[in-house]
């Protein structure tokens, strides 16, 4: 069903901060299964801009109530250019949206990440959402599920996180 990819580890080690438990599948917003569809009542397509619906797909995933980037577009608020409601996901989904920050707080990310009911995606250079799995041990560089390419990354991929938004497990 477009699945790109799975992450599964078996072990949550407090010194790596790894996400799941358990498998998620990882997603690409360039899915030909919705990278044509359109984000809310805009004609601005998931395979371009979708990466915040993309990330919130895998988040869906790993919560337990999968629905897919076409899903979202269809279910959650949005304004007319396509930026999304965050309150719309505790509104439509498993989950609920908790903070978004602008900048970044590494502490903030790091709690996330170490409590299995938390996630985060990072906003990456002002334009891009990931979503954070993982970090390198005594780093400030995190493990990422990359709704671009579709593939787990480091967050050197990109040359900073500018912002980022935390998620709480119903």
């Amino acid at each position: 069903m477009g699945d790109t990819g799975v992450v599964s580890y078996n072990v949550l080690r407090p010194d790596n901060y790894l996400l799941i438990p358990m498998a998620m599948r990882i997603l690409s917003q360039r899915d030909p299964v919705w990278a044509g569809e359109n984000i809310g009542k805009t004609n601005i397509k998931i395979g371009r801009y979708g990466c915040t619906i993309t990330c919130l797909s895998m988040l869906s995933d790993y919560f337990g109530c999968f629905k897919t980037p076409a899903w979202m577009g269809d279910n959650l608020r949005f304004t007319n250019q396509a930026l999304l409601y965050w309150q719309s996901v505790s509104e439509r989904l498993c989950f609920n949206f908790a903070r978004r920050y602008y900048g970044v707080n590494y502490p903030v990310i790091d709690e996330a990440l170490k409590n299995p009911k938390k996630a985060v995606i990072l906003e990456v250079e002002h334009y891009h959402w990931v979503l954070a799995i993982g970090k390198i041990p005594f780093t400030k560089i995190y493990r990422i599920a990359d709704p671009w390419t579709g593939t787990k990354r480091l967050s050197t991929a990109y040359r900073y996180i500018s912002g980022f938004t935390t998620f709480e497990k119903n």
